[in-house]
């Protein structure tokens, strides 16, 4: 299913098989920035959609006149509904904040740039570590946060080594354009592009 976000509602549409923000998406939201009808900011987690032109030091989580929330973090103890995350069973032991995709059998496997059937299947991010045939929640779309990342916020990131999430394409295999960096520490998944490198 590909969604993009709709100005006039703050929803996701369907439009086919991934949340494709692209130039919409602007990071972390800032006061003393205006933002246009249809951009997307990051604020304490969620994406919010700007409703209107000219939308400036209006926070997200309090205007809703301004802004459309368009994903959900779940509640502290009990989850909360998140549309960006599914659950699948791990073919292999996975650690977390870990590109997969799906094998031939339908389960959730480490992705590879350098396997034709690993790189075009790709699905999202581990968010927690599972032994072989355990569930794991995958973040398929939506905002992902790890202290340890140094990511430049607004730069695009790929599918790395070791099915890491990363700042540098591939130069040989499948280049997998994963989403953006929000910040140093954020990336909003978007799985978008995917190109067969020579």
């Amino acid at each position: 299913m590909r969604t993009k976000v709709n100005p006039e509602t703050g929803r996701l549409d369907l439009v086919g098989d991934t949340l494709d923000l692209g130039p919409a998406l602007q990071g972390v939201w800032s006061g003393s920035v205006t933002y246009a009808k249809g951009e997307v900011v990051s604020y304490g987690g969620p994406l919010y959609v700007s409703l209107a032109d000219a939308n400036t030091d209006h926070q997200p989580d309090a205007n809703p006149t301004w802004w459309g929330e368009v994903t959900q973090r779940g509640a502290t103890g009990q989850p909360g509904v998140n549309p960006g995350v599914t659950t699948m069973v791990a073919g292999e032991a996975l650690a977390s904040l870990r590109v997969v995709s799906v094998n031939a059998t339908g389960h959730a496997v480490y992705a590879d740039a350098q396997v034709d059937a690993l790189a075009t299947s790709v699905i999202g991010v581990t968010l927690v570590s599972v032994g072989i045939g355990e569930s794991v929640s995958i973040q398929t779309f939506g905002v992902v946060t790890d202290p340890g990342w140094t990511f430049t916020p607004g730069s695009p990131i790929f599918l790395g080594i070791n099915s890491l999430l990363s700042a540098s394409p591939p130069l040989t295999g499948w280049m997998v354009k994963m989403g953006i960096a929000l910040s140093s520490t954020d990336v909003a998944i978007q799985r978008q592009l995917i190109v067969k490198l020579a």
